[in-house]
Order: C-alpha cells, then sequence, then structure tokens
C-alpha cells in the first residue's frame, strides 16, 4: 500500500478516535449541542447498527461485512491510477472504515 495512502488513513483514524472521545467528553448522551441554530448540531449518540440503523444490533455480522468490504477495497485499488485524487479517496476510505471496525469490535456500536 502506498505511503501516502497509509499516512492519510493514520490521520483520519487519529481524528476519528480523537472526535469521538471529545464529544464523548462533552456532551452528555443523547444531549445536543447547537453549534450554528437551526443549522447544524452535533447529539451523542450510539448506533448499534449501520446507517440509519439499519442492521441494528447485528454487531458481528456488520463486522464481517466491514472486513469484507475492506479486502475488496484493498484488492481492486490497484486497478486505479495513482493519482491525488483517488490516493486521497482510498485514504479517507480505509481510515473512514477502519475507525468504525474498531468503534464496532471495542464498543460495540
Amino acid at each position: 500500500m502506498n505511503k501516502k495512502i497509509l499516512t492519510i488513513i493514520s490521520v483520519v483514524l487519529f481524528l476519528d478516535q480523537v472526535s469521538k472521545n471529545l464529544i464523548s467528553s462533552y456532551i452528555g448522551f443523547n444531549k445536543e449541542l447547537i453549534v450554528i441554530p437551526n443549522f447544524f448540531s452535533l447529539t451523542n449518540v450510539n448506533n448499534y447498527g449501520a446507517a440509519w440503523s439499519i442492521l441494528d444490533n447485528q454487531t458481528s455480522l456488520l463486522i464481517v461485512i466491514t472486513i469484507i468490504v475492506l479486502v475488496v477495497i484493498y484488492r481492486y485499488m490497484n486497478t486505479f491510477k495513482e493519482n491525488t485524487r483517488n490516493i486521497i479517496s482510498f485514504g479517507l476510505l480505509f481510515g473512514g472504515i477502519s475507525g468504525n471496525l474498531i468503534d464496532r469490535l471495542f464498543l460495540g456500536y
């Protein structure tokens, strides 16, 4: 895997974990922090499913699906041209997916 992609993955994972810890520390569970009134707020919730709670409480299945997705993306990423856009895209994808996998493995959500 490209060093640039690994760097992006590392940065995304770091920011992902730090931001989630900050939210958990400063916003109570099920509480809302209004950042920009009537436009943007943060709410501390735990999602035990995928997007919009799809497959709610199917943690083991979601872990397996996540690992399969990571393997498939890794396997096919070499079919794309190596350019800045693709390097950033794959770094963000791997970082975000890996951050969610870490949470699911250690926190269950």
